[in-house]
């Protein structure tokens, strides 16, 4: 269960809340050209998000217009974080003005949802004097739906939620990939008659996927309540990690963000090194009178400037706060729960990262320079055999129909795939309890080469050494491209469970080999 607190229109209520805009009157935060975010005030007189400064101007002459400020709204985000970990143990920031908890813990020390949305409510009100709203339910989309109506959802009753809502409540998750090909894919579905997110669900993943490529199986997986802003995590070694102790302790934030810049570009070298692109930011601060502050962003990229602007914001956050006099003695960075390159999806609260063109175009350079095949990307494919399931392909290209994972392959080698896969091939000897080499017939049975009656395997030699056979299945041939005699080529696998660990062997032209370890 996910839990998910939203303050609406934030852009407009942080200028408001730093005394940029006085209280009472109509405001409106305005990004390249068009409006972002307004107040109630602005509201009733007719502006709304996506409406061009001009006609803000003609609808509403007083209203005050400003500018983005993502650092203005990330700093006066802070005391609502602080609000809110009062009460739960771990929260994300998503972007600022939306966050994001796991909710199950939580509600079971409040008691019962409802009153920890009450509590929550009210510790924002009382400590920002912010109106939140708090919405509980089963996946990322169901809960930010939540959230926007004030309700708390079992699992159930979030599926049944979902499917009701209409199409274009996709939109509230549309950073989950760029948000120009999600309103095209909306507006497609629905002029096809899928106008709610039911009849989406019934069109089904295959379909979806099909057409619209990995935007549809974002598609699917929001709508049926799954999470979407986080992919495929794992947790980092503790190299990942920096920190720096000031003497004399800093009072300044801007001071303090100097000082950091050279942990910043650290971090990033080391996930750099790493192949990794992303993943979460805890930032730590502990205080000169002994008090610590922790907060947690996520990362979307590897790169130094992502970092240090978190870092700068969530320092003027708590260095920069009232009433905080006491200065900086130490701060702590630390990247867990990364994100491996070609894994990340889109974040969830905007576009793709702002260097992902940069790098486009940097490789397009290389492919001109050096030859499309200078640089590489890993893609997962299709195949019968381990070893043909992973290739790596020129930047830009495709697998080609004929190597899709999802296409069926029959006689493949099942799932799980093995965790190590020799590249080459080790040479393996197979023995029955009589002692002598085993081998497969033509007709894909076991036998043993001297005629023994039992041509159940019982040790297997290969490149960790010799060890006895506890289970084992099998053998299975595969016989692929009999009709190219230059390529044709004949199989038998098998799956040897040993004491140690698994393996995948193979007989192919009289000699076993094995190919791959299960761990």
């Amino acid at each position: 269960m996910k839990g998910a607190v939203w303050i609406a229109d934030w852009p407009a209520t942080a200028a408001e809340l730093a005394g940029e805009i006085p209280a009472g009157a109509p405001a409106a935060v305005a990004g390249p050209g068009r409006v972002v975010s307004a107040n109630a005030w602005a509201r009733a007189h007719g502006v709304h998000e996506g409406m061009r400064r001009r006609s803000v101007r003609a609808v509403c002459p007083q209203a005050t217009v400003l500018p983005v400020d993502r650092q203005r709204d990330a700093v006066r985000f802070e005391p609502i974080l602080r609000a809110i970990d009062a009460h739960v143990a771990h929260v994300d920031v998503l972007e600022a003005g939306t966050a994001m908890f796991a909710a199950r813990g939580a509600v079971r020390t409040a008691g019962s949802p409802e009153a920890l949305a009450e509590a929550l409510i009210g510790e924002i009100a009382d400590g920002t004097g912010c109106e939140a709203h708090v919405g509980i339910a089963k996946g990322t989309l169901a809960a930010l739906v939540a959230a926007r109506s004030d309700i708390l959802l079992d699992e159930e009753d979030s599926h049944a939620m979902l499917r009701a809502q209409r199409t274009r409540t996709l939109l509230l998750a549309a950073g989950a990939c760029p948000r120009g090909r999600m309103e095209e894919c909306v507006e497609l579905l629905e002029r096809l008659g899928a106008d709610t997110l039911g009849k989406v669900l019934d069109v089904g993943a295959a379909a979806l996927t099909t057409r619209f490529g990995r935007i549809g199986q974002t598609i699917w997986s929001l709508a049926s309540g799954r999470d979407a802003h986080i992919a495929v995590r794992r947790e980092t070694a503790a190299e990942l990690m920096c920190g720096r102790v000031f003497e004399p302790p800093v009072e300044r934030a801007e001071e303090a963000v100097f000082a950091v810049r050279p942990l910043a570009a650290e971090l990033a070298a080391a996930m750099g090194r790493r192949s990794l692109s992303g993943g979460r930011l805890r930032i730590g601060a502990f205080m000169e009178d002994g008090r610590e502050f922790s907060r947690t962003w996520t990362v979307d990229g590897g790169r130094a400037r992502d970092i240090l602007d978190r870092v700068r914001w969530q320092l003027a956050g708590w260095i920069g706060a009232p009433r905080q006099r006491s200065g900086l003695a130490r701060i702590e960075l630390r990247i867990d729960q990364t994100v491996e390159a070609g894994e990340r999806p889109d974040p969830l609260w905007g576009a793709r990262a702002a260097g992902d063109e940069q790098v486009g175009r940097a490789v397009t350079r290389l492919q001109a320079l050096l030859g499309e095949g200078a640089v590489l990307v890993p893609r997962a494919a299709g195949g019968r055999d381990v070893s043909e399931r992973h290739v790596e392909i020129p930047w830009g290209e495709d697998l080609g129909d004929g190597r899709r994972p999802e296409a069926p392959w029959p006689g493949a080698i099942p799932e799980p795939g093995p965790a190590l896969v020799h590249s080459p091939v080790a040479p393996a000897e197979l023995h029955g309890a009589c002692g002598h080499p085993l081998e497969v017939t033509e007709d894909g049975l076991l036998a043993c080469s001297h005629a023994c009656e039992d041509p159940a395997p019982a040790w297997l030699a290969g490149a960790g050494g010799s060890e006895p056979v506890l289970d084992y299945a099998g053998p299975w041939p595969v016989d692929e491209r009999w009709w190219d005699p230059a390529r044709h080529r004949r199989r038998a696998y098998m799956q040897i469970a040993c004491p140690d660990a698994a393996f995948l062997v193979y007989r192919e032209k009289d000699a076993w080999y094995e190919q791959a370890v299960y761990a």
